[in-house]
């Protein structure tokens, strides 16, 4: 985009300039709308001067910011880098335990629900009773 080069901003200040100090020119000799059309140019001139300048200074803190956060993303990775890889196996073990888990619940289902194989031939040991005698009273 060419309106966007920095080179626009004294060149509208510079217009509109010239368009104020035309008012002057153009209001001397009687010629009011003349005169109108060159103040309503000059502010024209103005706020877009004004305009080209704040995008220009936004532009250029918007890039130092992208640098900055840049920066702290690559500082912040090379700090961390050993934490995740301790927090990614940490993970990986407990997935594997959920696993076994699952296939362990997946096993005594199947043998509850009677698929005409028994606890043993599925490879499951029935669950130990708890011996309770000693906690009830005797009497």
């Amino acid at each position: 985009m060419w309106f966007k080069h920095r080179a626009w901003i004294p060149i509208a200040w510079l217009l509109s300039l010239v368009n104020f100090g035309a008012v002057w020119f153009a209001a001397r000799p009687g010629e009011p709308w003349h005169a109108t059309i060159h103040a309503a140019l000059a502010v024209l001139f103005g706020l877009g001067a004004q305009r080209l300048a704040l995008r220009h200074k936004t532009t250029a803190a918007g890039a130092e910011a992208v640098g900055k956060l840049r920066d702290l993303e690559t500082r912040l990775a090379s700090q961390n880098q050993g934490q995740v890889a301790q927090a990614l196996d940490a993970i990986a073990i407990e997935v594997e335990r959920i696993g076994e888990g699952q296939r362990f619940l997946t096993k005594l289902i199947a043998a509850r629900d009677g698929q005409g194989r028994s606890a043993e031939a599925v490879g499951v040991s029935p669950p130990k009773e708890a011996d309770h005698s000693s906690t009830l009273p005797q009497g």
